[in-house]
């Protein structure tokens, strides 16, 4: 072999090895350059890699990896190389819910206490305010979350009444699989394998980091993309971006895969509606699902969340008005890569799309009048010492602002609220109701996208909650 004819094949294999590994390779003009900016956000932030893949209802439109799975040996990743997903895990979690619910194993509005007394969870308002399944899905169950690095730790008690307020929490997973593992026959991760999984012809998917998968599982990294850190221990989803293709089809096609129904459409719309919630019951609809959350992107509703797992952090999402949905996934502890991704991916989804923008109700000055005030925090997201005084400083100041409203955040950011109806608003550039307000006797609660507020007297100090 000449000395040029060897130059030109490692010039070749040089070029193999810089492009991403994709399980589809008819890529449009558009996809290319998408996937040329995910590898160059991934050089920017030195991750080691980055798993990827973009759905239709009807196809596989791209699925594979950019970068390495292992910087040792410096595996590539590839489409079938496995991940923990931790965005899913919830979504998962839920999805095996509703499974048993069809069947009859169990209902989402059962109460924690009588379906799994043995987890000990303490709720001081049982007998009014029960936990019941459908708050641990919401996070609606008055737990409080884990602070990030922290394992292994369950909830003890709820911090306020259950059903009320929606207050992110990863807790409220656990104890609904135990509650699942209460009412089945089987352990909860073969029956994830035997009902979601093996319908949606996913193989290698499962949710335990057993030896058997540890070969294919992609090394995790800490922040710098060098240090290692091991797989994380728990019942996190595990699968390739190839096989989550599938699991992103039926969250599109709302319970159907391969022209059969997975689970009811009905139930499908469940999961992506909020509706244990006191902002649910006065009737916002933007919010938690069940283990399903909603986002906005320049206009357009998305349904998914993001997820982190040992070394691997993730993002799902998908929009019905779009009619596409994404999996991404990388394997270094960098917040800051994952959000810029988010936003690259999610500007290629809408690009050329025009959002619907609904009608601005018509209130007068006194009807929004009522609705201004200083309001404080009801809930809190981890656990601290000063509860009570962090509550007193986190408010929020309302005022009537033109035809809406203004609301000035403890942080000093200022949010125009646009009226849709008497007690719901939304933001200039949001395509729903993101809050609400509830109003009972004197008593006024700022409820929804700013968390949970209630108004309070300048001379009251922390409110009580109902």
């Amino acid at each position: 072999m000449s000395r040029l004819t060897l130059h030109i094949c490692r010039l070749f294999l040089l070029l193999a090895l810089a492009l991403p590994a994709g399980a589809r390779a008819d890529t449009s003009p558009e996809l290319s350059e998408l996937l040329q900016d995910i590898n160059a956000i991934r050089r920017d932030y030195k991750v080691p890699g980055v798993a990827f893949t973009l759905v239709s209802p009807q196809a596989l439109l791209w699925s594979g990896g950019i970068g390495y799975a292992d910087l040792a040996t410096r595996q590539p990743a590839a489409p079938d190389t496995l991940y923990q997903i931790d965005a899913l895990s919830r979504t998962v979690t839920a999805l095996a819910t509703l499974l048993a619910a069809e069947r009859g194993r169990l209902s989402l509005d059962d109460r924690l206490q009588a379906v799994a007394p043995e987890t000990g969870l303490h709720n001081p308002w049982e007998e009014t305010h029960p936990v019941r399944i459908a708050h641990l899905l919401e996070q609606t169950a008055g737990l409080l979350d884990a602070h990030p690095g922290e394992t292994g730790k369950p909830p003890r008690q709820c911090h306020w009444p259950p059903g009320l307020y929606a207050s992110r929490s990863s807790a409220g997973t656990g104890l609904a699989i135990a509650a699942l593992q209460a009412v089945i026959d089987e352990p909860y991760a073969a029956f994830v394998r035997r009902r979601l999984f093996a319908p949606l012809g996913m193989q290698q998917t499962g949710v335990i980091p057993d030896p058997l998968t540890q070969a294919s599982l992609a090394s995790g990294y800490d922040a710098d993309g060098r240090t290692l850190i091991p797989p994380q221990p728990s019942r996190t989803v595990i699968a390739s971006p190839r096989e989550m293709a599938t699991l992103l089809q039926l969250l599109l096609t709302r319970g159907r895969y391969a022209d059969r129904v997975v689970l009811d459409a009905t139930a499908m719309q469940r999961l992506e509606t909020p509706r244990t919630t006191l902002a649910a019951r006065q009737g916002l609809e933007y919010g938690y699902g069940l283990g399903n959350d909603q986002s906005l992107h320049r206009g357009f509703l998305l349904h998914g969340q993001d997820g982190a797992a040992g070394g691997h952090l993730s993002r799902y999402a998908y929009s019905h008005a779009l009619g596409l949905g994404y999996l991404v996934v990388i394997n270094a502890r960098q917040p800051a890569a994952l959000a810029e991704l988010r936003l690259r991916i999610e500007d290629y989804l809408v690009e050329g799309k025009t959002p619907a923008q609904p009608p601005v109700a018509d209130l007068d000055s006194q009807q929004l009048k009522r609705l201004s005030g200083r309001y404080q925090a009801l809930t809190w997201r981890f656990p601290t010492p000063d509860a009570e005084a962090g509550l007193q400083r986190n408010r929020v100041e309302v005022r009537v602002s033109g035809g809406g409203l203004e609301v000035r955040t403890a942080q000093d950011l200022q949010h125009r609220l646009l009226p849709v109806s008497a007690q719901l608003f939304r933001r200039a550039d949001q395509p729903l109701a993101t809050s609400v307000f509830v109003e009972y006797g004197d008593d006024v609660y700022l409820l929804g996208e700013f968390g949970n507020y209630l108004r309070v007297p300048e001379a009251r100090g922390t409110a009580a909650q109902r």
